[in-house]
């Protein structure tokens, strides 16, 4: 199970997307190991960018409306796949939240290139005052070779 948790620092309601980003051991750029993830309801679009609208997999929409302090829990199962996991052994996933303020900039947040070149943080951080918390990184699950 994969879970992300979202909370509005805003003074007023706002519509939220979260956005979740699968990089896979090696990076996407060369994916040494074949590695991809599978999420169930995900579009095809979604799982050949690895990119997922998580509020939308988590809360059947595609954004939530969060009054200030309000707090939102999205889950869901992951399968995560290496073709070649001898290839990344010991390598581990980076995954990628992004808090859509707005839910306005899916179109610049729907790749793993524009999540983690700074296309994406450039169009969520200008929709608040605070760029700090627009996105939040890791380094999960690690590949095991067997």
């Amino acid at each position: 199970m994969t879970v992300v948790v979202g909370k509005s620092f805003s003074d007023h309601a706002d519509d939220v997307s979260i956005y979740l980003a699968f990089n896979p051991p090696g990076g996407f750029g060369s994916n040494p190991g074949g590695c991809s993830v599978v999420v169930p309801g995900a579009t095809p679009t979604e799982e050949a960018n690895q990119v997922f609208n998580w509020t939308r997999i988590g809360a059947g929409v595609p954004f939530v409306n969060l009054l200030p302090g309000q707090k939102v829990t999205l889950s869901a199962q992951v399968s995560f796949v290496c073709t070649n996991p001898a290839a990344v052994d010991g390598l581990n996933w980076t995954l990628k939240a992004v808090a859509d303020v707005h839910a306005d900039d899916s179109a610049s947040c729907d790749t793993l290139t524009e999540v983690f070149n700074g296309a994406c943080s450039a169009a969520v951080n200008d929709d608040d005052t605070s760029d700090a918390n627009n996105t939040m990184v890791r380094g999960f699950p690690i590949v095991h070779a067997q």
